[in-house]
């Protein structure tokens, strides 16, 4: 699965998408939601129901945010295996789907609304980031204007002029050269990519209200353990073994900080207690980063440690 700012390992070329259009083309009475700036289809046969659900979602996700969050791009496929999230753009399929050992199969709308949590949970850990570590703020201010040429070519294209197309399809491949081999624009967002998944499968537990609500859209009844325990690793009530930790994925590396916070997470929990509880683990999330911005690079499980600590001490305080 790839992450919103997983686009720093790889080159993006934006395909030519002949049917692209505004969502109001295809859903005539389709009212955005007062936190979604636009949503562009890629392709002619998305369901206009799916885009209601996504709309009304964001709605319901914006409420635990703390602090304003900018208003959200969608851009929808029919089908596809992941969701992205690139700052203020999500793109996400109208069909979204998972695989086993028995083949793909398509997740179920709840399911499919935790992925778009845990999708939406980075814009919210970007914004919340960013006020204090202003290292990363080149980085988000940077993959922010490739989104508004991209934002552009959609309209160029959706308005059939393909010379502006072409235009912005060679701006867009020559800049993104330079920013995306420009380290010391990356070197921050490199540094927070494991604190933001482990905030973004915490929003998704939150809105979810189930420990396994994110783990679960990577299984289902009859998968095998490999698949299983794939997803323990997003599994706020799985445990790890924190003494011989090693596992340095991004995805995967604060699970036993996932597992602590699981110990303590109680629902039903109103909306309040929601919003407060990712301000303050965005808060310590926050001071954790700007403390090892500058150290020697410390293994997944000394990180995890000093997370959990800093938890441990905000509970024991009352502050969580």
């Amino acid at each position: 699965m790839k992450y919103l700012i997983f686009i720093i390992a790889i080159f993006i070329t934006i395909p030519s998408f002949a049917k692209v259009k505004k969502v109001q083309i295809k859903c005539p009475n389709f009212k955005k939601s007062i936190h979604i700036k636009e949503i562009y289809l890629l392709e002619d046969n998305i369901n206009c129901e799916t885009i209601s659900i996504y709309n009304r979602t964001i709605d319901e996700l914006s409420n635990l945010s703390s602090i304003k969050i900018p208003l959200i791009t969608f851009s929808l496929s029919k089908s596809g295996d992941d969701a992205m999230n690139r700052v203020e753009h999500i793109e996400i399929p109208d069909e979204l789907m998972s695989f086993d050992q028995n083949g793909e199969y398509i997740l179920s709308n709840n399911l499919k609304l935790n992925y778009l949590a845990h999708e939406y949970g980075h814009s919210i850990f970007n914004k919340f980031i960013e006020k204090e570590f202003k290292e990363l703020r080149p980085a988000l201010e940077g993959i922010q204007h490739f989104n508004e040429l991209y934002f552009e070519r959609y309209d160029a294209e959706i308005a059939h002029h393909q010379q502006r197309v072409n235009e912005l399809n060679l701006q867009i491949d020559n800049e993104e050269l330079d920013f995306y081999t420009n380290d010391e624009i990356l070197s921050p967002l490199k540094h927070i990519l494991t604190y933001s998944e482990l905030f973004s499968d915490l929003v998704a537990v939150l809105y979810s209200n189930d420990l396994k609500g994110f783990a679960k859209t990577f299984y289902r009844d009859g998968s095998n353990q490999s698949f299983i325990e794939r997803a323990s690793f997003r599994d706020f009530s799985a445990t790890h073994d924190l003494d011989t930790w090693t596992n340095t994925d991004r995805h995967s590396f604060f699970a036993p900080t996932k597992s602590f916070i699981g110990t303590f997470l109680k629902f039903p929990m109103t909306i309040e207690k929601k919003r407060s509880l990712l301000t303050h683990i965005g808060k310590i999330i926050t001071e954790q980063i700007i403390e090892t911005w500058n150290q020697n690079e410390l293994s997944s499980k000394q990180l995890n440690i000093m997370l959990i600590e800093k938890i441990n001490k905000a509970l024991v305080q009352g502050v969580i």
